[in-house]
């Protein structure tokens, strides 16, 4: 669990630094797919999560959940975006370290939380959790693509 929150809080502190490196000369670019990068990993991960919850079968990614190369490619799937968050923050006059710090801690307590409840639910609830947890990622995913899309659209 500590390794996930580590994982999901670096990356979520890395993401809008390296926004910040990039730079605004490239927002464009990101700014045309990164939506799309992160939807399909999630949506990957979320659907073998439901199919595996729905049959009850178990390959080797799910038996070790917290596998090094899972958390990884989840942690950067759900970091993706700020990236493109941390070309904007010089926008704000934002101290730019101040607030990798801060989204990086609440993104750590955010994951760490989700693993305890993930053990009570995981205990209590068994492959119906691992259904609602791909569930969420899938979802996840899917407002990543309308808030870059349709959300975009609409208040444009």
């Amino acid at each position: 669990m500590l390794k996930a929150a580590l994982l999901f809080g670096g990356f979520a502190a890395l993401a809008p630094l390296t926004g910040w490196v990039i730079g605004v000369a490239f927002y464009a670019l990101i700014e045309a797919f990164d939506h799309w990068i992160a939807f399909d990993l999630l949506t990957m991960v979320g659907l073998k999560m439901v199919r595996d919850g729905w049959t009850g079968t178990q390959t080797d990614v799910v038996i070790d959940g917290f596998r090094l190369l899972v958390l990884v490619v989840a942690a950067i799937a759900t970091s993706i975006d700020a990236v493109a968050v941390g070309i904007t923050l010089p926008a704000f006059e934002v101290n730019v370290l101040m607030a990798a710090s801060v989204i990086g801690l609440v993104t750590f307590l955010a994951a760490i939380s989700g693993g305890f409840l993930g053990r009570f639910a995981g205990r209590n609830m068994g492959r119906w959790a691992e259904i609602l947890g791909g569930i969420f990622l899938i979802l996840i995913g899917v407002r990543i693509v309308l808030e870059h899309t349709y959300w975009a659209l609409v208040a444009g």
